[in-house]
């Protein structure tokens, strides 16, 4: 595994890494106000101790130090830090925070931001004083349906597939110490085909140097020096060369070093890839890509959702252990981390975003807005080959109706999306009832081999999917055009003790786990149509108790058998 210049073990994010920083994880001191009252009290004044948790955990979690499973809406958090010079702007940084965060330092109110899975900052710096500061951190949260909330639960208990939910800081927090005119953002643009990569580069004032150094293991391959009259450098860098394809399995990757007007230092990494459809298949690169997929939903026993770097990286050596190549990351955005690894390993990872479950005015700004926030967090990592924005219908429950109202929603999104970043492919809505999606994919618990086998041949010969009721695999005239994949299936259950959720009848033994999913591995594997698979799932979660492995990380079938299974090498 090749580890670029950029990756610290404690910084949160490679592919934007400046020396200059502080991580802020640990001890908190926290309140949980149930009654929304410390806001009106004017808390961040005069901060009344009650607990410590341990951030980035949430309190519903054992790590956090709390471990209370009740409902709080409103969670407080302080820390003082110090701070020798303001020499330099200082911004605080949140991976991530669920869902509604206000932030005050030294009793000064600072700003806020909705949204439970993007990075978010501020400027913090005419709120600081030499010496030591407070900062004061306000979550809201709730059980609203028009919020991004993905498998957050709704309702005040588990049920089926929907867990305990990811209330206020649960990613981690750091402090970061920037120049005044400073590199706001990085966008890489890769082409195989041409054997290129171009660089978008955003900073806050105009420049008069800019020196970026490309290197590959070490040597030097590109360097040059630019200024600007703008804020905004766009370039394409010839490779041809140096040319090192990123690939599944085979990564390749480029150092690249930002020096800009010799006060502000970012390195960064990047890989060059094409993914694209063609004669019905997926192409990674010059070849055809069959996707042997994972459904990762990124839950663990004592953290919940805010999952460790160790845990990342293991549950991603794992699967490629087991005979995958990916993973489809459910209803979750990762930890910087996980992307970054996969990065390094070849690993590729769909990235889904986080539903809603009720379609208003409000919800659609909500889901648009984070959606593209999203989309910025992560285009720069060159194992995400894929973007799913609606899974199953949730949200967009309409869009087999004759009332445009969903299908406009969704089309919108498709097309932003694309807009935005056309060197990925974008599935509409994962499942059935496909509108404008690069490849049409299916969803079926089915589990013995002849049902799936027929559920697969109704969807690519009769474009019918029969899953919770009849519908169409596609809204479109792309049935004979697109690629087709299985991205929900499996889902059973072996020697379920605790009477959790999976799909058809539990298996008892090893012998009856293997033989099913055998069964069902063949049905699809067998049907030349199909291009890859999701299979569901890596991880029990909670009450769902149909993982390959335990929500602890034990194994339930042998890696070797699980390869022969999939006729993976």
């Amino acid at each position: 595994m090749f580890i670029p210049n950029s990756y610290k073990e404690n910084h949160p994010n490679p592919l934007m890494y400046r020396c200059d920083y502080e991580i802020l994880d640990g001890p908190w001191d926290f309140v949980m106000d149930y009654h929304n009252r410390c806001e009106k009290n004017k808390i961040y004044e005069d901060f009344k101790l009650d607990l410590t948790i341990n951030v980035p955990y949430p309190y519903l979690s054992k790590l956090s130090g709390i471990n209370i499973d009740k409902k709080c809406n409103y969670v407080w958090y302080r820390k003082n830090i110090t701070i020798s010079n303001l020499s330099k702007d200082i911004f605080l940084i949140f991976e991530g925070a669920d869902y509604h965060t206000k932030v005050y330092v030294n009793k000064r109110y600072v700003g806020e931001s909705y949204g439970g899975y993007h990075r978010f900052e501020f400027n913090i710096t005419d709120y600081l004083n030499i010496g030591n500061n407070e900062i004061v951190v306000k979550c809201e949260d709730s059980y609203s349906l028009t919020q991004p909330r993905g498998k957050q639960r709704f309702l005040n208990r588990n049920y089926l597939c929907w867990y305990t939910e990811t209330t206020g800081i649960y990613k981690t927090v750091w402090i970061e110490k920037r120049p005044k005119n400073y590199i706001k953002n990085i966008k890489y643009i890769p082409s195989f085909k041409n054997k290129n990569i171009r660089i978008d580069l955003e900073t806050i004032d105009s420049f008069s140097k800019l020196d970026i150094n490309i290197s590959y293991k070490g040597n030097l391959v590109y360097n040059n020096t630019f200024s600007s009259n703008k804020n905004k450098l766009s370039i394409t860098i010839n490779l041809d060369s140096e040319f090192h394809p990123w690939d599944s399995l085979k990564p390749e990757l480029y150092d690249a070093e930002f020096i800009l007007d010799d006060n502000d230092k970012v390195l960064s990494y990047f890989g060059i890839r094409d993914i694209y459809i063609k004669n019905n298949k997926i192409w990674l690169n010059d070849h055809i890509f069959y996707q042997k997929l994972i459904l990762d939903q990124g839950y663990e026993s004592d953290s919940l959702m805010s999952l460790s770097k160790s845990i990342c990286l293991d549950d991603i050596n794992t699967t490629i252990d087991l005979g995958f190549n990916g993973a489809r990351k459910h209803q979750k955005k990762e930890i910087e981390s996980y992307y970054s690894y996969a990065d390094f390993i070849g690993y590729v990872v769909w990235l889904e975003m986080p539903s809603m479950y009720l379609l208003t005015n409000k919800s659609k700004e909500r889901f648009k807005k984070e959606w593209m926030e999203l989309l910025n967090d992560s285009i720069n990592h060159p194992s995400i080959i894929t973007y799913v924005p609606f899974n199953e219908s949730w949200g967009i429950w309409g869009i087999n109706k004759p009332n445009k109202k969903c299908s406009n929603f969704v089309n919108e999104i498709v097309e932003l999306t694309k807009e935005y970043d056309n060197t990925r492919l974008v599935i509409s809505n994962d499942g059935w009832s496909h509108l404008g999606s690069d490849i049409l994919t299916i969803h079926n618990y089915s589990q013995t081999k002849t049902e799936l086998a027929k559920a697969i041949s109704d969807a690519v010969n009769k474009n019918v999917i029969h899953t919770l009721g009849k519908k169409k695999l596609t809204h479109l005239n792309d049935l004979d055009t697109k690629p087709i994949m299985v991205t929900e299936f499996g889902g059973t259950s072996f020697d379920n003790k605790n009477n959790g959720f999976g799909y058809g009848k539990n298996v008892k033994n090893d012998d009856e786990f293997k033989a099913r999913l055998k069964e069902l591995f063949d049905s699809i594997l067998d049907n030349e149509r199909i291009c890859g698979y999701c299979y569901t799932q890596l991880t029990d979660v909670m009450q769902e108790q149909n993982g390959l492995l335990t929500m602890d990380r034990k194994l339930k079938i042998d890696k070797d058998k699980m390869k022969e299974i999939q006729r993976s090498e």
